[in-house]
């Protein structure tokens, strides 16, 4: 999907992440990243994958809420996969992964063995899919028609340190709130 020789170029590094989705463009101070990893037994592990991120991203919402992030809601539906997402994380939304005003803000992918869980999670602090168009294997009408069709899926939380995200998120699974 990536056209590696177009990224190398540019002087993007390829990366492959191994619990799947689509591409993720992850630069300074557009993305926070966290992975979390859940052991099989624990009480919020649950069997059923496509359940088993709603824990997870109601801790998100908390943790987004008290950063002043409006209008945040937890996707709980089936996968949602539109045109680009076999492409573009953010074109699809996932159980568990976390909106703003119904634009993600929150991607979450896991990987599962029979010992636990792993969910990378991905937190926009700006979305711009242009950048990422850039470097996908595309013809150049295909690349602005993904640009304009995904300007709108996302958005991001704005020139939030990504240590305060981060210590809002560890806060929230140690204290989950009122269930």
């Amino acid at each position: 999907v990536v056209d590696e020789g177009v990224a190398n170029a540019a002087g993007v590094e390829v990366v492959r992440r191994r619990s799947g989705g689509g591409a993720v463009w992850l630069e300074p101070h557009t993305v926070t990243w966290v992975d979390v990893v859940l052991p099989a037994g624990d009480p919020c592990w649950v069997d059923d994958v496509g359940r088993s991120a709603l824990w997870l991203g109601a801790a998100w919402m908390q943790a987004l809420a008290e950063l002043g992030v409006p209008d945040l809601s937890v996707h709980d539906g089936p996968l949602v996969r539109g045109p680009w997402a076999p492409l573009v994380c953010f074109a699809g939304r996932g159980p568990g992964e976390v909106l703003s005003g119904g634009r993600k803000v929150v991607g979450i992918s896991q990987r599962r063995t029979r010992s636990g869980a792993r969910f990378q999670c991905a937190v926009l602090h700006r979305w711009d899919p242009a950048p990422l168009a850039a470097v996908l294997r595309l013809p150049e009408a295909d690349r602005s028609t993904l640009v304009a069709e995904l300007a709108d899926v996302a958005v991001g939380i704005g020139p939030v340190e990504p240590a305060a995200v981060v210590a809002n998120l560890l806060a929230a699974l140690r204290d989950p709130g009122p269930a």
